[in-house]
């Protein structure tokens, strides 16, 4: 895999690692938009190698999925990663809210980063008990 400057045509020798494809089908990777830095998500075996875009860091690996990874598509919208493979599996990988960095906090109000004021759809809704039903 390669990183190609669109406007000059030139390779930008990013090394990415041995990022292999051991299926006669083809597989489909994505590009996170909207974070800081850019991720590119890489089906490989039956795990998403993780790489920052420009550097070519690998950043993690995602694991979930019992057999190869075919795809993986990224939502923008929701910071969301959704990958399909061989297991018949489609899995949604939703990042965990972290707290601002110092600097990420403006001079305006602090903002309130305890579990009530996440998303109602990242909270767990699941009762324990039978008391709680």
């Amino acid at each position: 895999m390669r990183l190609w400057n669109s406007a000059s045509g030139e390779n930008t020798l990013v090394n990415y690692g041995k990022v292999s494809n051991d299926s006669r089908k083809g597989l489909k990777f994505t590009v996170s938009r909207g974070c800081s830095p850019e991720f590119v998500f890489v089906p490989c075996g039956s795990a998403i190698a993780v790489y920052t875009l420009h550097t070519g860091e690998l950043i993690t690996t995602l694991r979930g999925h019992y057999n190869s990874v075919d795809c993986c598509d990224f939502h923008a919208d929701f910071q969301d990663l959704y990958s399909g493979g061989k297991d018949c599996n489609i899995l949604a990988w939703i990042p965990s809210p972290r707290k601002p960095a110092l600097e990420d906090e403006g001079p305006g109000p602090r903002r309130n980063t305890n579990e009530s004021s996440l998303n109602p759809a990242f909270q767990d809704a699941w009762s324990s008990s039978d008391e709680d039903a």
